[in-house]
């Protein structure tokens, strides 16, 4: 690899941006926790969409994912579904990932429409006008209404 490296580098020093590196950095994050709720793997989809929140990075779009992600939750669970869409932990898998599953695993069908109730009525002023959401937090009042009976 050094021969090769040295054949390309010929003296001439590239210079990153790192601000549109980092930028970079954070589209791709979002374009694959998208990409893991099309492809059907709720609780990976949670995960990175709660890192994101955590990091206090793309906070719009992290909070619609975790508003969609538990309305689907919901569904699933409700169609006894869940299962097929979400890990089990594993040795594998990093120790808050399997204490995202864990706890997952544990929910009940009125637990899961509460916590996404209210994280929803948590963000809803900030999330005006951010295309998706209010139906989001339509389902998520739907949900808690009809699992509190």
């Amino acid at each position: 690899l050094k021969d090769s490296v040295q054949k390309v580098g010929t003296g001439k020093k590239f210079i990153v941006n790192e601000k549109f590196f980092t930028q970079l950095k954070q589209d791709f994050f979002v374009e694959m926790t998208e990409q893991e709720y099309k492809g059907k793997n709720l609780t990976h989809n949670l995960y990175y969409s709660l890192q994101m929140l955590q990091n206090r990075e793309n906070i719009p779009y992290a909070v619609y994912s975790v508003a969609r992600g538990l309305n689907l939750a919901y569904e699933s669970q409700k169609n006894h579904r869940l299962g097929t869409i979400t890990d089990k932990e594993s040795r594998g898998y990093p120790a808050d990932y399997n204490l995202l599953l864990r706890i997952f695993d544990r929910l009940r069908l009125d637990e899961i429409a509460a916590i996404n109730y209210y994280f929803c009525s948590h963000y809803l002023a900030q999330m005006t006008g951010y295309e998706g959401f209010d139906e989001e937090m339509k389902k998520a009042e739907k949900f808690r209404k009809e699992s509190q009976f």
